[in-house]
């Protein structure tokens, strides 16, 4: 048996800019993981379990339409669409979902896809150079095309890293954990937001205001841009004053954009006081205020309050 953990992912910096050719993103791969085994088995079959249910697909009798699309993408992009030697691929992401089966928000479908392609280079005795790229594609293929890979690269990589939008998106590493402390990035607490955010919707309303106003829109994009990269730079120096004003700036651009679009991206008032309170600093991530992040100062040492997720930067780990 092979097994192997792959973990889950955030854009700290860089919603929306992302999807554009060249924007760029600060990510993060953290915990919790999805967990990957391999075992023979009599036939090809890949099992996908999650917090409330369990679903497969195999060659042979189908399945579940996610899992055959990711696999059959996979499958033409490693070996031409040749079937492997039978074995079971489990995926297992219960971790990326709370007691009553719902999402985290923890980016689970592309750590779900890094894990099956991973899985499937095992099988097919294969180790291409480009297994990130490839790994894009497949999850595009299951968003009907769309998706920046920000979510992909960061649990591929592990780790804090530069990330830039494109066809083929780069990762440039900053910080693997250790480093990724100097600037309060051992924890970062989560809150959740007041409802969930559409994120399709979220987009298309970026792309009616692009149409409407593109001098706004390149506005927004050239000041997300030099904020992801003041936050890489305060990374990679492990400078935590650097770091918080780079998320400062962020955080206003991200919320202007916001009012903009009519999709608020303002954090919490209590949860803005209560990480400014100890220091640290409050930013929505993601599209819309579903989820906001708090980062406190190096070595800070505070109670979480109850019903607040409270991740660490992550590595991938297994033999994979």
């Amino acid at each position: 048996m092979n097994r192997f953990h792959v973990p889950a992912n955030i854009l700290l910096v860089g919603e929306y800019a992302v999807i554009e050719p060249g924007g760029l993103g600060v990510a993060a791969a953290v915990e919790p993981s999805v967990t990957v085994t391999i075992e023979p088995d009599a036939q090809f079959l890949i099992r996908g379990i999650t917090g409330h249910d369990e679903r497969s697909w195999s060659p042979e009798s189908g399945g579940d339409p996610f899992l055959e699309t990711a696999a059959r993408t996979a499958i033409d992009q490693l070996a031409a669409g040749r079937l492997a030697a039978p074995a079971r691929i489990t995926i297992d992401s219960t971790a990326f979902f709370d007691r009553e089966g719902n999402k985290l928000g923890f980016g689970s479908s592309a750590s779900v896809v890094v894990g099956l392609v991973r899985a499937l280079c095992v099988a097919y005795r294969v180790a291409p150079r480009n297994l990130a790229q490839i790994a894009v594609r497949v999850h595009r293929a299951v968003q009907n095309g769309r998706g920046s890979g920000y979510d992909v690269a960061a649990s591929r990589y592990g780790g804090v890293g530069r990330f830039t939008g494109g066809e083929a998106p780069g990762w440039d590493p900053l910080a693997p954990p250790a480093r990724a402390e100097a600037v309060g990035l051992s924890h970062i607490s989560l809150f959740r937001g007041p409802q969930p955010v559409n994120t399709r919707a979220a987009i298309m309303a970026l792309e009616t205001f692009r149409a409407a106003d593109s001098r706004g829109f390149e506005a927004f994009l050239e000041r997300s841009n030099e904020a992801a990269a003041q936050t890489a730079r305060a990374v990679s120096a492990g400078n935590w004053a650097a770091f918080r004003r780079a998320v400062e700036l962020a955080a206003a651009n991200s919320q202007h954009l916001g009012d903009l679009i009519g999709v608020p991206s303002v954090p919490p008032e209590d949860v803005v006081r209560w990480a400014q309170s100890r220091g640290g600093v409050a930013k929505c991530v993601g599209a819309g205020n579903e989820l906001t992040a708090v980062i406190l100062p190096p070595a800070s040492e505070t109670e979480i309050p109850d019903g607040v997720v409270s991740v660490r930067i992550a590595m991938p780990e297994g033999n994979a």
